[in-house]
């Protein structure tokens, strides 16, 4: 039941994963809590299994092979999760990783036959294909559509139209696709699987290669190929040597081939391989990252120089993010957010350290060295095609991992771990199944030599055999507590997680408004109560006040909404340091009430100095956390220009247009400079002369957040307090 429970919910995840908008918690809060709970019920299941065994052997209750090692990998990461850049984005990393390695686990155990393997595997086939026929239907007729609403975002439809089908990401979907391709190959050749299977199969096979070209991924294609071709040498090498040896030569020569064919007559493969060949053209010349337009290997040089910053621990689960851009210098992309190097190794080094990485590499390559070994000792063909085919995915999974970030996303890390279960489970299974017969032939065989009247050797194994069911279940029921542990923590984060979610689309305008204003605050604010480290909630409660006091008049009404304002950012702040957003919004809420101050707020009063220096110094600290983001330099220099420090605001406006140009940034220069040149003499404002006389107050209120780039004239409150005074 656990496991069903488990698929549907994967099911359910790579469905659903593009509706959700940007924040996925809205699908896996719930997700999260209901998986982790399901694993903890599996596991108490099989360790009341184990005591009640009279024999070793006598079920399958054993957790699939290399689970200790990713128990281990998953313990070392929630010991850093306390002195994690971001506690409250380590713990939900961690629940992620959780909930996967536990499903792997329950999956493991219960899938211990090829015909249950054979069915879930036919039936998981099914669904990605129908959503990659989906996906070219909408490709062609609707891009922008998905299921029942619209994509959040037309990043990937800009330049060219690239199918998705349900995910967001096209890169993700052809991973997805790639995963599966190796076992449908496998199932031609597996007598057992039925002619229906084969039929299945097949067609899949060939459907989704059309979507998987469309979606334009570079990491799907090279992964595609990969996997493919190392499921057709390792079952090559099950029939013949001769063959293996063919097909060693055979594969990567045809593999050269159809990238040569497609670089020569397909301009959508030349389009998207271009800069590939112009960053490998570049290294002869310039070095990685020299002028190639894809930023990715830039990224990667930046990663290793975060990396040798803290190598062995690393900055903690999550925290790749907001750790990354102080350490960004090649990559100047203006307004991009580097949210993932697109390299998963880099970013699991980045995040866990150089041990977490290597705990990692152990479990991941000790499980697949098992299944190599296994499947080519394997009695039966069909347990050994099956191991061929994950460990095709894994191959080919190895390689998108080097271009892209696909792990992160959660139904294509439950698809592995299904993937890997469905193989494993029947491999291990045959196994305990033989070792289990030849202990009874060798039991037969020593009974019949043993005397009557004295203990006998087959006495003193059965006492050897009874230990280790025991601690068995003694380790399957501790590990069953820890589960049950990890579900209820999961409860008040993923609920904090999702409520904040929630407050977030109602602001965006995501949602239908079919509750009151108070609504959005009453989320941010349950969000809070649930997990008190909950920054992005925080950050959502400072920007619902600031919105009130931006629209109010009334000085003293202002001057405390500012200081609640002040309040939720600090706390926002506090749980994520290196958060731009909430970093400019407390400096510019400083910066108001150094100059607004007291009851009426008279104009003519000095700003208190040290509020205002700590206000200018949290908006600088954002600007070198975003180094190429204009509108927070342009932010710095507005604030720096007030403040009346004008050779710090000139810098800060010219090192704007070195990364975009401007109207404001190219007027802000010119009166700087002016007003420079004149020492004492007052130099005219930058703003038309009739901007406080003729002043519009709706005009004021829209034009105090403008971006840069569309700024026509310089205002703000400052107009508002100067009007209100006269």
């Amino acid at each position: 039941m656990s496991a069903l429970v488990l698929i549907i919910l994967t099911v359910l995840t790579f469905l659903l994963y593009g509706v959700m908008g940007q924040d996925k918690s809205l699908l896996l809060g719930p997700v999260f809590v209901v998986g982790l709970f399901a694993v903890a019920a599996a596991l108490l299941r099989g360790a009341a299994e184990a005591f009640q065994r009279k024999e070793a052997g006598g079920g399958a209750v054993k957790l699939p092979v290399s689970s200790s090692l990713w128990i281990l990998f998953f313990l070392w990461g929630a010991a850093m999760v306390p002195e994690a850049l971001m506690t409250f984005e380590a713990k939900i990393r961690m629940l992620f990783f959780a909930t996967v390695i536990g499903s792997f686990m329950v999956w493991g155990r219960e899938f211990t036959a090829f015909k249950d393997s054979r069915i879930m595997l036919g039936g998981l086939i099914f669904m990605v294909m129908l959503l990659a026929l989906y996906g070219m239907i909408i490709h062609f007729k609707s891009p922008m559509s998905i299921l029942w609403t619209e994509r959040y975002t037309d990043h990937y439809l800009t330049s060219s139209k690239r199918l998705a089908s349900t995910y967001i990401c096209p890169n993700h979907f052809a991973h997805l696709m790639q995963m599966l391709l190796p076992f449908c190959l496998a199932l031609l050749f597996i007598p057992q699987s039925g002619i229906y299977l084969k039929i299945l199969a097949a067609y899949s096979f060939v459907a989704m290669l059309p979507p998987l070209f469309l979606t334009e991924s570079r990491a799907g294609w090279l992964g595609s190929i990969a996997g493919v071709g190392v499921v057709l040498c390792l079952m090559a090498l099950r029939k013949s040597k001769k063959l293996f040896a063919g097909l060693v030569v055979l594969v990567p020569l045809c593999s050269v081939l159809l990238l040569v064919g497609a670089w020569r007559y397909s301009e959508t493969f030349q389009r998207r391989m271009e800069p590939v060949v112009e960053f490998l053209e570049g290294q002869a010349s310039g070095g990685i990252g020299s002028d190639s337009p894809d930023f990715r290997p830039q990224t990667w040089m930046d990663t290793l120089d975060m990396i040798s910053a803290n190598p062995m621990t690393g900055y903690g689960p999550g925290s790749y993010r907001y750790a990354y851009p102080e350490f960004r210098k090649r990559f100047k992309g203006k307004r991009i957010l580097t949210g993932h190097p697109h390299n998963e190794y880099l970013e699991l080094a980045s995040e866990f350290g150089l041990i977490g990485f290597a705990l990692f590499a152990l479990a991941w390559l000790w499980g697949g060295i098992w299944v190599l070994v296994k499947s080519l000792r394997a009695e039966e063909t069909r347990h050994a095609f099956m191991g061929f085919a994950f460990l095709g995915a894994v191959a080919g999974t190895m390689v998108h991992s080097f271009f892209d970030f696909q792990m992160h996303v959660f139904p294509n890390a439950m698809i592995l771990a299904l993937l890997a279960a469905l193989a494993i489970g029947p491999i291990a299974g045959s196994d305990r199944r033989s070792k289990k017969a030849h202990r009874r032939r060798k039991k037969r065989a020593e009974h019949s030599a043993a005397d009557d009247g004295a203990e006998t050797g087959i006495e003193a194994s059965e006492k050897r055999r009874v230990r280790p069911d025991w601690l068995c279940g003694v380790f399957q029921g501790a590990l069953a507590l820890g589960f049950v542990v990890l579900a209820i923590a999961a409860v008040p984060v993923m609920g904090s997680a999702f409520f904040n979610a929630s407050g977030a689309q109602k602001v965006e305008g995501k949602i239908p408004q079919m509750q009151s204003p108070g609504q959005t605050e009453a989320y941010y604010q349950l969000a809070v109560k649930l997990s008190p480290d909950n920054w992005r909630a925080y950050r959502g409660l400072g920007r619902i006040v600031h919105e009130r006091r931006r629209h109010c008049l009334v000085p003293e009404e202002k001057t405390a909404l500012a200081q609640q304002e002040k309040m939720w950012f600090e706390k926002a702040v506090q749980f994520n340091p290196k958060d731009p957003e909430s970093l400019v919004a407390l400096g510019r809420t400083l910066t108001f009430l150094s100059r607004y101050r007291g009851v009426g707020m008279p104009h003519s009063r000095p700003p208190d100095t040290e509020l205002e220096s700590k206000g200018l110094s949290l908006i600088q600290e954002a600007c070198n956390y975003r180094k190429f983001n204009d509108e927070y330099w342009w932010i710095l220099g507005v604030e720096l220009r007030r403040a009346g420090k004008y050779d710090a605001a000139l810098d800060a406006f010219r090192y704007m247009e070195t990364v975009r140009r401007t109207r404001s940034s190219r007027t802000n220069i010119q009166w700087l400079e002016k007003r420079l040149r004149n020492g004492d003499e007052p130099a005219p404002d930058p703003r038309p002369v009739d901007s406080v006389k003729k002043i519009d107050v709706q005009s004021v209120i829209e034009q105090f957040s403008t971006a840069p780039g569309n700024t026509q004239k310089d205002q703000s409150l400052d107009d508002l307090f100067e009007l209100m005074e006269q």
